[in-house]
């Protein structure tokens, strides 16, 4: 009776000792495995981009085809604690990546697009030190980060001097000129350049609008050079003045803003 409780001891520790050792062959595995699907979902993208180079929603195809490969690592145990590590970070921000991705485009969606992508980048070059990582390292780098963020400061740049442009039209007062006629006013009025910006190529359209919201006239005001502080006298034409009810402005393509 001694015997077979020992024989069932030693079955049980046996038993015990098989699932362990299953459990850290599991884990082992999940390193393995995380790295293999990466090098595959590398080969997904590349091969998205080879079946249509010109696609120009390549990048969130491309996105999304990686959290579809990879979004079921997230969670997971890893053998290694640093793996396991870099691997969350890398699934956190390629998560945040996709998100704003596939939201409506905009300056504010770009910029936490870019603080995404870059930390994404980084965990996968912390990840790049493991020999198991086989994706070539210029192959990570599928958009150019400073290139986009020079393009947000430029933008936003241009929002704000548009801006104090928008306010310096709407304070010019236009008045009637002498040379006015029935069939044909003739406005004039002064406009100071508050925004610390110069205009290159300004083109203000004026349309005269009647009741019914038709255009009537137009007349284009036009300078080559609108510096910071500069004072300028826009006049303009109105060839249908008894029938003009309201004015429109609108600016001209071929604007620089330096």
């Amino acid at each position: 009776m001694l015997k077979e409780i020992k024989k069932g001891i030693s079955l049980a520790i046996l038993a015990l000792l098989l699932l362990q050792f299953a459990a850290c062959s599991s884990i082992k595995s999940t390193d393995d495995q995380f790295f293999s699907d990466l090098f595959k979902t590398w080969q997904a993208k590349q091969e998205l981009l080879a079946k249509d180079p010109k696609n120009e929603n390549y990048l969130k195809d491309s996105f999304n085809k990686e959290w579809e490969m990879m979004h079921k690592y997230q969670g997971k145990k890893f053998k290694d604690d640093d793996i396991g590590q870099n691997a969350n970070t890398y699934l956190t921000e390629l998560k945040g990546c996709v998100d704003t991705i596939n939201q409506e485009a905009s300056i504010e969606n770009q910029k936490a697009f870019n603080e995404h992508y870059k930390k994404r980048i980084a965990a996968l070059k912390n990840l790049k030190k493991d020999s198991r990582f086989v994706v070539q390292e210029d192959r990570l780098e599928e958009f150019n980060v400073e290139k986009s963020e020079e393009i947000i400061q430029k933008q936003a740049k241009n929002t704000e001097a548009l801006k104090q442009l928008e306010k310096d039209l709407n304070a010019v007062k236009l008045k009637v000129q002498a040379e006015s006629t029935d069939a044909q006013a003739v406005y004039a009025g002064e406009i100071t350049n508050h925004s610390s910006h110069e205009f290159k190529n300004l083109g203000i359209t004026y349309k005269f609008v009647n009741k019914d919201k038709e255009v009537l006239a137009t007349d284009t005001w036009r300078i080559d050079s609108f510096k910071p502080g500069q004072k300028a006298t826009i006049k303009i034409k109105n060839t249908a003045p008894k029938d003009t009810d309201h004015t429109q402005i609108e600016l001209e393509k071929g604007l620089e803003i330096n």
